[in-house]
């Protein structure tokens, strides 16, 4: 049987698994995603203005989805090296190293944020919203101020920067 690993549990991840079952219903296909479940990021805003309130919320596909698309997902895991002479992925997942085989890989894993080195950038407060706790600390950081900075002006930035508004903060941008 043909294996695939995905490194990354996001929208992008879990799609290209979905794709790969549908292509093939024969393929052993398994997510490896540091998140705790699989969730679409862009909804992160929607974590932040309260609409969505936990991961399961935004999940990109559910459960009995991925069970019927025979899809394998390790949850709480960090892929840490791909040796490619040998078609093995090496992850942490419960404390303990584990290694996988593959036929096929996929890199998946979206992007990091880039914190300026800016004084200051390291202090309480300052936030990036990548995963559903850096959301849910935007959150409870906004209960004790009034206003918020947003360095950048992406797309999902400007729908954070909504959300803050619509939860009564003045926000700024530092582009």
């Amino acid at each position: 049987m043909r294996k695939i690993v995905i490194i990354g549990g996001s929208a992008a991840g879990m799609m290209a698994a979905v794709a790969a079952a549908k292509e093939n219903p024969d393929v052993d296909v398994t997510v490896i995603t540091m998140d705790r479940l699989p969730y679409r990021r862009p909804a992160i805003p929607a974590l932040i203005a309260g609409s969505i309130n936990k991961p399961e919320d935004a999940k990109v596909f559910s459960a009995e989805a991925l069970v019927g698309y025979n899809i394998k997902v390790v949850c709480l895991s960090e892929a840490t090296d791909i040796e490619t002479a040998d078609n093995v992925i090496s992850y942490i997942s419960d404390g303990g190293k584990q290694k996988i085989s593959y036929d096929s890989a996929i890199i998946a894993t979206g992007s990091s944020p880039l914190i300026p080195k800016i004084t200051g950038s390291d202090k309480k407060g300052v936030c990036t919203f990548t995963t559903f706790e850096s959301a849910a600390e935007i959150v409870e950081a906004a209960k004790d101020t009034n206003c918020a900075v947003i360095v950048g002006a992406s797309f999902i930035a400007l729908e954070i920067a909504e959300a803050l508004m619509h939860k009564g903060l003045d926000v700024y941008f530092n582009v």
